[in-house]
């Protein structure tokens, strides 16, 4: 397995001279607001680099009306007002396969059903994940990232607070 320093000099040398409207970058609502941020952690004034901004996150599953969410992700609502022109990740797939997107930079792994994310394997893609899924697949780099459990951070909650 490789090392963090060593994935991210690979990383560095894997996106340097390409051109920031080539880059296209995921968010996910499976992680927290100072992951999808970026460094320097807690900030909340997030600068993206790239006008493609994409987001991921588990679907939709079971819910009821007492207890349980249809939103299984515990950050939907944050990724939404951190990035609020966010695309879905098909759209990302079709920049890919239109030459718009040579390079990706993924936070988790997760790929909503039906998505198929096979043709992101035209791009190179870097994908920074505690878990395995389809995007850590078809990562060039692996990063390795600490689960919820293991940090602290910010979620927004799914549902709007009461006055």
């Amino acid at each position: 397995m490789t090392s963090n320093a060593k994935a991210l000099e690979q990383v560095k040398a894997l996106f340097e001279g390409v051109p920031k409207e080539g880059i296209g970058i995921v968010l996910s609502a499976q992680h927290a607001l100072e992951d999808n941020c970026g460094p320097p952690r807690g900030s909340r004034a997030c600068s993206f680099e790239t006008p493609h901004i994409f987001e991921t996150g588990k679907p939709d599953g079971y819910e009821d009306t007492i207890l349980i969410h249809r939103d299984k992700n515990p950050n939907t609502r944050g990724v939404a007002q951190l990035a609020p022109g966010a695309k879905p990740l098909q759209a990302l797939i079709d920049d890919v396969v239109a030459g718009r997107i040579t390079h990706v930079l993924a936070l988790g792994g997760a790929v909503p059903v039906p998505v198929d994310a096979e043709a992101l394997g035209h791009a190179k893609v870097v994908t920074i994940a505690s878990h395995a899924g389809r995007l850590t697949e078809l990562a060039t780099v692996p990063p390795a990232s600490r689960s919820w459990a293991e940090q602290s951070g910010t979620y927004v909650n799914a549902r709007e607070c009461g006055r």
